[in-house]
């Protein structure tokens, strides 16, 4: 399991819980476990919805 965007998610949005899922994804993203790690941290690239959010696109 991986962390997904749950919605799509722009460059340089900072991260909040309501973004992502924990879902079955490829590639294998960041682990569920690390998911709060994310809130707070800007995204660097675009991503789409069901998403895997893989660490080179934190900042």
């Amino acid at each position: 399991k991986s962390v997904i965007a749950k919605v799509a998610i722009s460059k340089g949005t900072v991260l909040s819980p309501d973004m992502f899922v924990v879902k079955v994804g490829e590639p294998k993203g960041i682990p569920p476990e690390n998911m709060q790690n994310l809130v707070g941290k800007k995204i660097k690239v675009d991503v789409k919805e069901d998403d895997s959010i893989l660490a080179d696109m934190i900042e």
